[in-house]
């Protein structure tokens, strides 16, 4: 069994540890088809102004057909 230098080792478990802390993104719904009055979403679009601030906004059909 060959060993490996100490300071190959440290990292790698480094590396490992802060992956396994990272938090997973949290997913949330935000715009839904028939709520609202709107039988469906369209077109829906998400920005980051300069600023940081997300804006999302979409196009609420009141029929399916449109």
């Amino acid at each position: 069994m060959s060993s490996r230098p100490a300071f190959l080792i440290v990292p790698s478990l480094l590396a490992t540890a802060l992956s396994a802390l990272a938090a997973a993104p949290k997913f949330t719904g935000v715009f839904s088809s028939g709520t609202e009055g709107y039988a469906s979403i369209r077109i829906p679009a998400v920005l980051v102004t300069k600023a940081g601030s997300v804006l999302a906004f979409a196009e609420g059909r009141l029929k399916p057909q449109d």
